[in-house]
């Protein structure tokens, strides 16, 4: 299972630190894409393009910035309009802990 995780950079609390620490509980799941850990491709957009294409879950990741960002809502149309899945992780002042994670997908 491929997992696209969407997420603003607005909050100084999600940064690439933040983001390395949610890997290993999503890959649980599937294979994660977060872009700021992963995208090493010269066309960074195509790439976001494709990976969101080929997933099969989306997980949100619902921080205070998330609705000022154009990317963003950019990328949850693109998977309404895909049929996929899409999860939400409330973020308020930090980065979810593994257990806050693993509890967002029960089963």
């Amino acid at each position: 299972m491929n997992v696209f995780v969407s997420y603003t950079t607005r909050d100084s609390h999600i940064n690439s630190d933040s983001l390395s620490s949610i890997v290993e509980p999503i890959s649980k799941l599937g294979r994660p894409f977060i872009d700021l850990l992963h995208n090493d491709s010269i066309d960074k957009q195509k790439r976001v393009e494709d990976e969101l294409d080929n997933s099969n879950l989306f997980v949100l990741l619902e921080s205070e910035s998330i609705q000022s960002s154009k990317w963003v809502r950019w990328e949850v149309n693109k998977a309404n309009s895909l049929g996929i899945p899409i999860k939400a992780i409330k973020i308020v002042n930090d980065i979810p802990l593994l257990n806050q994670v693993v509890a967002a997908f029960p089963g």
